[in-house]
């Protein structure tokens, strides 16, 4: 996977067979889907949430990529949590409304996961 690639909608050229990227994109699903360890690449913070009550730990990872969509210039948010060794919910997606700042943006995204967690 290559690091830091940006997309945008300006960007390359129009494709006269969709029938290909149609079948790269549901290869790709099948491949996130049955091989867990590729579905999320990039490095990210982590913040631990714990769940005393039941005796295990859940684990929060959060991370937003400041006006990563070059179309619009939003932020995209992403996190990820974790029971034991396994991913039980993530999310990548773009934000809502428009950042002023990168850390803006930090706290609109942790937000986001505190509000899946809860």
């Amino acid at each position: 996977m290559e690091v830091n690639t940006k997309l945008c909608s300006e960007i390359g050229k129009e494709l006269e067979d969709v029938t290909i990227y149609r079948q790269l994109v549901g290869s790709l699903i099948y491949l996130m889907l049955t091989q867990p360890d590729i579905t999320y690449a990039g490095s990210i913070d982590y913040g631990v949430l714990y769940r005393n009550d039941r005796n295990f730990e859940v684990v929060e990872y959060c991370d937003v990529d400041y006006a990563g969509d070059l179309d619009i210039r939003r932020s995209i948010t992403g996190y990820v949590f974790s029971l034991g060794s396994g991913a039980i919910l993530w999310c990548s997606k773009r934000q809502p409304t428009v950042s002023l700042s990168s850390t803006e943006a930090e706290y609109r995204a942790s937000v986001m996961a505190t509000q899946e967690c809860v």
